[in-house]
């Protein structure tokens, strides 16, 4: 039996927000039927508004969990359709926060790793048209977390997901990372564990190296 299964490939493309025209996102992202490409920077036919933030190699594939989406409806009191948090995918499982830098997800034809948590930012509260939605959001560490390709392939709605063995390393978890991110407690051990884990982007590795030298 799998680990999970793909709910929904979510895609969209570079388009300006309602309410907000001279903002343009590809946050809006809609179900798309079939089989879709994954390539080394992500689904077929998605898109990214804002490059030095969102997409390239490092964050490809945005994975975003059922149970989450659970937990935002009761929260907010309405229902999200899949790519609401411009996830593309959204799954039934792993919800991410156990899951280490650099472990491995094999999903429909294509293999995936792990890389960061995703970090909220003004563009969420846009999209969901309550601008204080991305602290909650942040403190709650419901994130979900992205991924970088390492084998090309397909992915479609109901395809499964295997989780890979944990990396031999002591890379830490989303959670951790997330954790150490969002809070102003920077654990040393968190950091050195991250600036240790070469499957973390260079620019978060850098991150942590700043704040253990502050420590």
């Amino acid at each position: 039996m799998p680990d999970g299964r793909v709910q929904s490939v979510n895609v969209g493309p570079v388009a300006p927000m309602p309410r907000r025209p001279e903002l343009r996102s590809g946050i809006d992202k809609a179900p798309r039927p079939g089989r879709v490409a994954v390539g080394p920077e992500g689904l077929s036919g998605d898109e990214h508004g804002n490059r030095a933030v969102h997409g390239g190699p490092d964050k490809a594939v945005y994975i975003y969990s059922e149970s989450d989406y659970r937990h935002w409806e009761s929260v907010l009191g309405r229902p999200l359709a899949p790519g609401t948090f411009g996830e593309n995918l959204t799954v039934t499982a792993p919800d991410g926060a156990a899951l280490r830098i650099g472990q491995r997800l094999d999903v429909g034809t294509a293999t995936l790793e792990v890389t960061i948590p995703r970090e909220p930012c003004a563009t969420l509260g846009v999209r969901m048209e309550d601008p204080g939605l991305p602290t909650p959001f942040l403190r709650e560490g419901r994130t979900g977390f992205y991924t970088r390709v390492i084998t090309t392939g397909l992915v479609w709605a109901g395809c499964g997901i295997e989780i890979g063995p944990e990396p031999a390393t002591d890379n830490p978890t989303i959670a951790e990372v997330h954790g150490v991110y969002a809070s102003t407690d920077r654990d040393p051990e968190i950091l050195a564990r991250m600036i240790a884990a070469h499957e973390l982007p260079e620019g978060w590795r850098d991150w942590a190296r700043e704040k253990a030298a502050r420590a």
